[in-house]
């Protein structure tokens, strides 16, 4: 399903529909309309293929049920969480919680199917 660990992976992970039982405090006009999620729209994370999220070394960043990328091994300076230099995909390794569970998300999105 995957023809190679070179590809790109936003060329494979459609927007993915969040499920959400709770009301979320949003417009009227909204309620009802599917909450869509783009983990690789990013310009960084347009560059990520398959094996460098696979080997720990994609930087991805974003956030996942509400648990931002550098939720693991926040800086000892706050102020720089949000703002650090992205790494190139592919030159920097960090096992990272957010971004396996990031990986899980986009394998089960190419398998239609739940990951053993």
């Amino acid at each position: 399903m995957i023809r190679s660990v070179k590809d790109k992976v936003v060329d494979y992970v459609p927007p993915i529909e969040l499920f959400n039982t709770l009301t979320i405090n949003k417009p009227a006009s909204l309620l009802g309309m599917p909450e869509l999620l783009h983990p690789f729209n990013s310009e960084h994370n347009k560059t990520i293929s398959w094996e460098t999220m696979l080997n720990q070394i994609s930087d991805w960043n974003g956030t996942l049920w509400d648990k931002p990328d550098w939720a693991d091994r926040p800086d000892i300076d706050p102020t720089k969480c949000n703002n650090r230099i992205r790494n190139t995909s592919g030159t920097v390794f960090e096992y990272n919680d957010v971004r396996v569970n990031a990986l899980a998300l986009t394998a089960t999105s190419v398998l239609r199917k739940l990951l053993p």
